[in-house]
């Protein structure tokens, strides 16, 4: 997903008539997660972006009211939907990916998302727990339903389930530098989602 495409940056006119950027507000879901390498990897963008964004961490209704976009970051989804249903913050969640009244009481219109992995998920309009092998019925979260918004099935182990991850070598073209030997030392091989486009 290209950030800056979806979010449009505007312009605005200054008295001698040189236009500048209009400064966005980028929340990024801070529940649980991997928040901090988002941010982290937001504030390496080059300068002239970086000046355009102001990066706040989501952790209260209050805070989606501020953003012009949000990023929902890799991690855990149910525990992410465990911490959002504990008070209004999940259906305050639900109002800013398909437009509704902030916490403020303010109607706005459907806003730009991001989700990686856990956010990818929890984005999705149809989520189950895994493939289905022969008759059994596939298993749904039982913390509720997704937020939504994106309209594709999304299978939460499609490459396992989480005891199944794990880190291990494996070898790298013999002909590379050592930093690149290096890079794949202890690769790290996780569960992961899997998405497909829902069928009409």
């Amino acid at each position: 997903c290209n950030l800056t495409s979806a979010t449009a940056v505007r312009t605005m006119a200054i008295p001698n008539g040189a236009p500048v950027p209009t400064r966005h507000t980028l929340g990024i879901l801070a529940l649980q997660g991997a928040f901090e390498e988002h941010q982290a990897s937001f504030n390496g963008l080059p300068q002239t972006l970086v000046e355009r964004l102001k990066i706040i961490q989501v952790r209260k209704s209050e805070h989606l009211d501020e953003c012009d976009a949000l990023v929902i970051p890799g991690g855990e989804s149910t525990t992410m939907k465990i911490i959002a249903g504990t008070d209004e913050f999940m259906l305050q969640l639900k109002a800013y990916v398909h437009g509704g009244r902030g916490s403020d009481g303010v109607v706005r219109s459907a806003r730009p998302v991001w989700g990686t992995c856990a956010g990818c998920i929890l984005l999705s309009n149809n989520v189950v727990n895994s493939v289905k092998t022969g008759s059994e019925d596939v298993k749904r979260c039982k913390y509720g339903d997704p937020v939504g918004g994106l309209d594709v099935n999304t299978c939460r182990n499609f490459f396992g389930r989480q005891a199944h991850s794990f880190e291990a070598p494996i070898l790298a073209p013999a002909d590379g530098d050592e930093a690149g030997r290096q890079a794949f030392n202890g690769f790290p091989a996780g569960r992961a989602p899997a998405s497909e486009r829902r069928q009409r």
